[in-house]
């Protein structure tokens, strides 16, 4: 075998394990390329979270109160009816405790009555506030529940066992200026705090 011959397989030789390296500096390369545009993508998704949570909201209940009116004679023209009962009156404070406005609240509220390991629900109208600007401001909220004809709220303060007191859960939807909603859920069970000639009863929270 002659020299140039010798030196032209060499060439080959080399020449295939230079294009073996550069493919395997090409997939090393790609793939930590793929690794950079994850880390990357995972960055960008960390700052739209916390740009998301930065945006939000956040309201909170804060004394809440829940009141008896004296009983009163009340006609239904259309029943023809007449009953004698008192309507039951939720008092609560919503405050904003962010600094990011929120819109669009809506607050609702629905009171147990538990009898017989029976639950029985009074429902109310939803109350709109068209909006609570940051920085603890706060907006009252009133609700008003009716139609306990048969009285079971009093035979309820009146058990010993806790399991039969009245709940009331309270809900607030609400949104931020760029249209993303939350939910703001309470629990209250009541107890007799003082005796005084309205009935007024204190709430307490359970969450």
């Amino acid at each position: 075998m002659s020299v140039g011959q010798i030196v032209d397989i060499v060439l080959s030789i080399l020449s295939f394990l230079l294009a073996a390296i550069s493919v395997v500096t090409v997939i090393i390369t790609l793939k930590q390329n793929k690794k950079m545009i994850e880390n990357n993508s995972l960055q960008l998704k960390e700052m739209q979270e916390e740009y998301r949570l930065s945006i939000q909201p956040l309201l909170e209940f804060q004394n809440a109160e829940f009141c008896l009116d004296r009983p009163r004679f009340f006609y239904s023209p259309p029943e023809d009816e007449y009953d004698f009962l008192s309507r039951y009156r939720f008092k609560t404070e919503l405050k904003n405790i962010s600094q990011v406005p929120a819109i669009c609240i809506d607050v609702t509220a629905i009171l147990y009555v538990f009898r017989d390991n029976d639950r029985k629900a009074l429902k109310t109208i939803t109350r709109r506030i068209s909006a609570i600007s940051g920085n603890d401001e706060k907006a009252a909220v009133e609700i008003m529940f009716s139609g306990d004809s048969i009285h079971l709220l009093y035979e309820a303060l009146r058990e010993n066992s806790t399991k039969y007191l009245p709940q009331i859960t309270v809900m607030a939807t609400y949104k931020n200026a760029c249209g993303g909603c939350s939910l703001r859920e309470n629990i209250y069970t009541y107890v007799v705090r003082r005796g005084r000639g309205d009935g007024s009863c204190m709430a307490y929270s359970n969450v």
